[in-house]
Formats: C-alpha cells, sequence, structure tokens
C-alpha cells in the first residue's frame, strides 16, 4: 500500500504507475524469498469485450456504467479505477487497453476481495467476458515455456477435473446463488458445500521445466484428468519467479518485474486474439434470404463441435442440462429454454449472456453441437471447451468446422514443428 494507506499512489504518468508497480514487485519477491511477506502479490486480470464486427460502447463506459469511476492517465488507454463501494481502499486498480478488444486490470487487492470484485464484474455487463484459457491453448503455451526457457527455471502446472455434473444425488441442487460457477473466479470444492460426492481431482507439480517435459507426456497417458490443464507458470527472464496463467484469464504476477509480467501478458493476448479471430473468420454463420422462390434461407459458415471420448450417464447428462439452463448464473453463461427430442438429446434456441447474442444448441450424451451467428464473439468457443474440458470430460475433442481446434491454436504461435 501507499503511505496514505490506499493501494496506488496518486501518480501522474504511465511511467512513474509502471515505475512504482515495477518497484512493488521488487520488494514482494524479496519478501517472498525470503519467507517473511505479508504483502499481496500483484495480479492482473484478462477479459474480453468485442472485435470489430458490431458496434459496442467504448470500454471506459462499459467500466463506468457498472458504478466505477475511471480517471484518464495521460490518454484514453490507461486509467485509475476508483469503485465507490469499496470504502478506503482509494484507486483500487489499474485499467489498460492493450487493444481494443482486451482490456486488462492491474489491482494489488487481496485474492478472495479482487477474485470477487473482478468476477461482479464480468457477470454485471454483457459487453464484458473472461478470457478462458483451455487446455488445448495451456498446451501450447507449455510448448512455448520448452522452447524459450531455461530447462533448469521451476515452472508449476495445475491440472483440475471436477465432475461437477456426475453426482451421485440426483436431487436438484436448489438456488441459483449457490452454483459454483455464478462468478467467473470462485473456486469453491466439495467441502463448501457439504458431503456431496462426486469425482474430483486436483493436482500441482512443481518442478523443472527439463523434469515436467519428461514426466508429463507418460502422465497424461494414464490418468485422464491430467489433460485439465488449469494453471501454468511461464518463467520470468530474472533469475527467478514467473507469472500464473490460470484459465479464467486470470494471471498472478510471482516475479520481481511488472514489466516483464506485462510483457507476458500482452504475448498471451496477442497469442489468444489470434485464435479468437481465427476460430470467428471460420465459424460465423450468414443468414441471407434465398433469390429463387421457395428456396428457404441460405445459411453459410461452420459450427462448433464438441465430442466426449466417452458418453455421460443420463443423470449426468440431465443433470448438466437442468444446470445449465435452470439457472441464471451458470459455468456456461448461456440462456435458454430446452426442448427435450430424447433422454439424452436436447435442443436449445437460446443466447450467450456475453453480449446477448443467439446461439443454437445440440446437446446429446456424445456431443455438444453449436451454431454460432455473424457476431457472436469466439470468446464463446474457448468458454465452452474449457468448461466441458474442467466439469465433463477432460479428453473432449474440438472442432471449428472441418477444422480440429487444437489445430487453430498449434498454429497460433512462432514455435518448432512437432517431433515426428
Amino acid at each position: 500500500m501507499s503511505e496514505s494507506g490506499e493501494l496506488l499512489p496518486k501518480l501522474r504518468s504511465r511511467e512513474e504507475y509502471f515505475d512504482y508497480l515495477d518497484g512493488y514487485a521488487v520488494r514482494t519477491g524479496d519478501e517472498i524469498h525470503e519467507r517473511r511477506t505479508t504483502r499481496s502479490v500483484g495480479k492482473t486480470y484478462m477479459l474480453e469485450t468485442v472485435g470489430r464486427s458490431r458496434p459496442a460502447p467504448p470500454v471506459s463506459q462499459v467500466f463506468q456504467r457498472l458504478g466505477l469511476e475511471l480517471l484518464p492517465i495521460e490518454d484514453e488507454t490507461l486509467f485509475r479505477v476508483r469503485d465507490p463501494r469499496i470504502k478506503g481502499a482509494g484507486d483500487v486498480a489499474l485499467l489498460e487497453l492493450l487493444n481494443e478488444r482486451h482490456p486488462v486490470v492491474y489491482t494489488l487487492l487481496a485474492a478472495e476481495r479482487s477474485d470477487a470484485w473482478v468476477g461482479r464484474l464480468v457477470q454485471g455487463s454483457p459487453w464484458l467476458d473472461s478470457l478462458w484459457i483451455s487446455a488445448r491453448l495451456f498446451g501450447e503455451l507449455w510448448r512455448w515455456v520448452q522452447a524459450t526457457a531455461d530447462p533448469w527455471r521451476f515452472t508449476r502446472l495445475t491440472f483440475d477435473y471436477e465432475a461437477f455434473y456426475e453426482a451421485d444425488d440426483p436431487a436438484p441442487l436448489g438456488n441459483e446463488e449457490e452454483d459454483p460457477g455464478a462468478m467467473p473466479f470462485r473456486d469453491v470444492r466439495d467441502d463448501d458445500r457439504g458431503p456431496l460426492a462426486r469425482r474430483s481431482s486436483r493436482f500441482t507439480m512443481v518442478d523443472r521445466v527439463a523434469t515436467v517435459q519428461s514426466r508429463l507426456g507418460p502422465l497424461q497417458e494414464v490418468y485422464r484428468p491430467l489433460h485439465s490443464i488449469v494453471q501454468l507458470r511461464v518463467p520470468s527472464s530474472g533469475r527467478t519467479g514467473g507469472h500464473d496463467f490460470w484459465f479464467n484469464g486470470k494471471v498472478t504476477n510471482r516475479s520481481d518485474s511488472f514489466i516483464d509480467h506485462r510483457q507476458n501478458v500482452d504475448f498471451v493476448l496477442r497469442t489468444y486474439r489470434s485464435v479468437t479471430e481465427r476460430a470467428e473468420r471460420l465459424l460465423w454463420f450468414d443468414g441471407s434470404a434465398a433469390v429463387g422462390e421457395g428456396e428457404g434461407l441460405r445459411l453459410r459458415g461452420a459450427p462448433v463441435l464438441l465430442e466426449f471420448s466417452d458418453r455421460l450417464s443420463e443423470q449426468t447428462f440431465d443433470r448438466w442440462i437442468r444446470t445449465t439452463f435452470g439457472r441464471r448464473a451458470n459455468r456456461f453463461r448461456l440462456a435458454g429454454h430446452p426442448m427435450r427430442l430424447g433422454r439424452t438429446k436436447v435442443h436449445v434456441y437460446g443466447v450467450d449472456r456475453h453480449l446477448w447474442q443467439p446461439v443454437m444448441l445440440e446437446l446429446t450424451d456424445r456431443h455438444l453441437y453449436a451454431v454460432l451467428p455473424r457476431g457472436t464473439c469466439g470468446n464463446t468457443v474457448h468458454r465452452l471447451v474449457t468448461n466441458v474440458q474442467r466439469f465433463l470430460d477432460p479428453e473432449v475433442a474440438a472442432w471449428v468446422g472441418e477444422q480440429r481446434f487444437e489445430d487453430l491454436v498449434e498454429n497460433s504461435l512462432p514455435l518448432p514443428p512437432r517431433a515426428a
């Protein structure tokens, strides 16, 4: 905190703020190394707004509509953020527009406060969504770490698979506000909800890059949940520490440099945007009136297909449908009225709560099939893949039209080709 007790001091320029955050990271890194820190590490939240496909309000206006006070620093790409609802904190964050599609929030709030605060902002506006980093993209980032980092540096990977819809209790889940997926940065476990029994695997591997490189593949072959990567530490350019990227767009700075942290955030954002816009070019359907009489409506584009590696049980399928479409707040951020076509087959003509775009869905015990009209944010694809991977099937196969989703991801980074 600053000498006034506020989270951030009142400074005059971008350079002064970045120097302050860089100094804060150095001091925090020293204290962590000496095992005596009580200060919160810096955190960044990468967010999604909308691409060029449709008109949208300025990003600053989106945040102001959420009740925040934004004060520009030098220009309209960096703002001090004040939330009148957080008493005594002063400026709680900085908001930077690294590009017109992806604003980022830098904050020194403690994690339990910042996660809930940013989660409420995302849920409070259809113009905002979290970044959803699926295991497919984490796999490509991990290849990048192997290609660029010293093999003797330490890295950290976290794997998390919770069969949320596979619980042995067939009773309704209850109040919608109890849904752990109501806010994108909450991570509620079974212990928080009582003795409900379901499969749940969470595993963190901290080791040298070379060691993880030699061990991870064989482990994934024998234990499916290890395909569900939810966090990766990218080693810093300094001697120690790194940057923890999480599946929901949160990035924790455990290095001694804010400048290095920001550069890594910008790199991942550019990679993510490349994948998103490639997916959009493939999947947008165009509905246009037919020229000839009786030709009806012509659709052009490609669907999204998520194929499950194992058939879902009827109970799991039913719980998935009821939880997703029976609540205003749900993990998939979808809304609609399911039409039952069979015990394990449902059609939904609904909306994506990000941008309130219509979506057409077919959900069965074998796949999820989605048709996204022009203007739907490609971030929806990332969200679908990430949440299916974490809660339904860690080995789900995803397709955008005839192209595998992992191929879209693989071509987004300048890496050496995979070994034969």
